[in-house]
């Protein structure tokens, strides 16, 4: 399945292949010698195969990136960084499509998906994002579920279920799915602590007004 991954996307042109000269520095080191190539990073990303999910390891130092003059610059993490080459968001939705999965949206540097419904080129990066959900879940606790927002001072509109699934980190989006079935399920009850020496009490689950 990799190499299957790896030739589709070299064929449409979003990825180099192994041996492409841009990945040889062309230059030995001091005792002569061409250093051999090295992957880089790698991630792995959960592809569509059958009815199930197959973890793939993706090796981001092959992608094609766009020149400096086009780099975007992070607020959350103060760095300017290259966007994978992939063209129109039409274009890269299209060629997920034998390869079905939300990883080739998570693969890019910036969050496309959300700049596509915020209607605003995101000023975080999806690593910065991911942060951002991770410390509002920490922050508000059960209360998180329903204002999760953008990032951005500029937007701050509420992050839809999917959008939390598809950026969040796996574990995180456990923890974001129990407290999502806590506040969705009718009738739900759950335990609020009191003071250790008097245990703890129940109390029925409140409606949020963003239930509505």
């Amino acid at each position: 399945m990799a190499s299957k991954v790896f030739s589709h996307l070299v064929q449409l042109g979003v990825m180099k292949p192994i041996g492409d000269p841009s990945l040889d520095s062309g230059q030995a080191d001091e005792e002569g010698v061409f250093p051999s190539f090295t992957a880089g990073p790698i991630r792995m990303v959960k592809i569509g195969f059958g009815t199930g999910f197959l973890s793939v390891p993706i090796f981001m130092k092959l992608f094609r990136r766009l020149d400096k003059s086009r780099a975007r610059y992070c607020d959350g993490c103060s760095r300017l960084q290259s966007e994978i080459k992939y063209g129109s968001i039409d274009d890269w939705a299209a060629a997920k499509l034998p390869l079905h999965g939300d990883w080739m949206w998570q693969v890019l540097v910036f969050p496309t998906k959300l700049d596509e419904e915020c209607g605003h080129r995101s000023e975080y990066c999806s690593d910065c994002l991911r942060k951002h959900i991770e410390a509002k879940m920490e922050e508000q606790g059960r209360d998180v579920v329903g204002r999760l927002t953008c990032p951005s001072a500029i937007c701050r509109r509420v992050l839809r279920y999917e959008e939390i699934k598809l950026y969040a980190d796996e574990a995180v989006m456990k923890r974001y799915e129990k407290k999502h079935q806590l506040w969705f399920t009718p009738g739900l009850r759950y335990e609020v602590p009191k003071l250790k020496s008097h245990g703890s009490f129940r109390i029925m689950h409140p409606p949020g007004p963003w239930l509505n």
